[in-house]
């Protein structure tokens, strides 16, 4: 893979490439590879942030990726692996891993100030709303 980085998360993506295309991400990283053997890294990653998790939603064609504290530039999405485009999270959280389903996707905060849970969900993968977890 490229870059000596720590890489966190990967996922599989069946309907791209020749065969499918296989997506890394981790601490300002992101790659991908349509053989799972020869790794290029994205040529466009606007924003350097620690991404722990990345999730394929094949509904909206698109990877999303998050990133632990802060608000602005959290999540991350691209269509094809290569070239990513950053967005805002609903709420500063450490934001650490992704659910989806046909019709919305879903992010959630491994730990949560002051006992909260927090989940934030999307329906496009670019504007997100926060949810209290009772």
């Amino acid at each position: 893979m490229p870059s000596s980085a720590s890489y966190r998360s990967c996922d599989y993506a069946p309907t791209l490439g020749a065969s499918g295309r296989a997506v890394a991400v981790g601490n300002s990283v992101a790659a991908w590879s349509d053989d799972g053997v020869n790794w290029s890294a994205a040529t466009s990653l606007p924003v350097l942030k620690d991404y722990v998790c990345v999730k394929w939603w094949a509904a909206q064609s698109i990877f999303i990726a998050c990133s632990p504290g802060g608000i602005a530039d959290q999540i991350m999405v691209s269509a094809d692996g290569k070239s990513w485009t950053n967005h805002n999270a609903a709420s500063a959280q450490l934001w650490s891993g992704i659910a989806v389903s046909d019709t919305v996707a879903v992010c959630v905060a491994s730990e949560s100030t002051a006992g909260t849970q927090y989940v934030q969900t999307s329906t496009n993968g670019s504007a997100w709303s926060l949810q209290t977890h009772p």
